[in-house]
């Protein structure tokens, strides 16, 4: 496991794949609530919410990763 937690993208899958997990266990109630309500209505919302916190969820841990990488890589020296 230490070495699958080296590379900085696989600590940004793993951190991914907590934070939905942690956001799914937060979010379950409201959203059961709301999926009763939606089959009256027909609307869909929670789901696009849920779509839209999840890809700015990678978006943030996308950029992370770049930032991690660019703070480790060493400065390249002129010739």
């Amino acid at each position: 496991m230490r070495r699958f937690l080296k590379s900085p993208m696989n600590r940004a899958f793993l951190l991914m794949m907590v934070g939905n997990v942690v956001f799914g266990i937060w979010i379950r109630p409201d959203a059961k609530r709301a999926a009763a309500a939606a089959r009256a209505e027909g609307a869909h919302g929670w789901a696009v919410a849920l779509l839209i916190v999840s890809l700015a969820l990678l978006a943030l841990v996308a950029v992370e990763v770049y930032l991690i990488y660019i703070a480790c890589k060493p400065p390249q020296r002129e010739r």
